[in-house]
């Protein structure tokens, strides 16, 4: 798990998350090195959900409704479903999903989604995210009022 965060920390979030908002506090003149390094890590944090929320979307979301068609099991990427399971799992569904992950093959992947579902992976993620606001919220709060929370809210409300 912490290599995926780790991963999940330097693939998209401060693309998407922390260069912008760094870029626009330089832009207005906000000096305060320390409330944008305290914006920053909550940022970081934030692009952490949203991967994270993408991996959920890739492996359970209906393409239509979802517009991804979601290949994460058969391209074998590390995905927090994944790293999740193989903490979990059992020998025996450790050696299923060795067999079935990173195949272009249907049955496979069925396979994989059900050792998914017999560790009860969904809840398991509805339970992450929610601890994962609240460490959030408690950031957020513990901010100075240079920075309206509702700034971060829009990021992952």
């Amino acid at each position: 798990m912490e290599r995926y965060c780790t991963i999940v920390k330097y693939k998209a979030s401060p693309f998407s998350c922390c260069f912008p908002f760094t870029l626009a506090t330089y832009m207005t003149g906000l000096k305060n090195e320390e409330l944008i390094r305290q914006c920053n890590d909550i940022l970081l944090k934030i692009g952490e959900l949203v991967q994270i929320h993408d991996d959920y979307i890739d492996c359970y979301e209906d393409p239509a409704i979802s517009g991804e068609i979601g290949t994460d099991i058969e391209t074998r990427k590390c995905t927090w479903f994944i790293v999740t399971a193989m903490q979990r799992a059992t020998p025996e569904q450790k050696a299923i999903l060795a067999d079935c992950y990173g195949y272009h093959d249907p049955d496979k992947v069925e396979k994989v989604k059900e050792v998914y579902d017999e560790l009860d992976l969904r809840s398991a993620y509805a339970t992450f995210l929610q601890d994962r606001y609240k460490v959030l919220y408690n950031l957020i709060d513990q901010l100075s009022n240079d920075i309206p929370p509702e700034l971060f809210n829009n990021y992952f409300l």
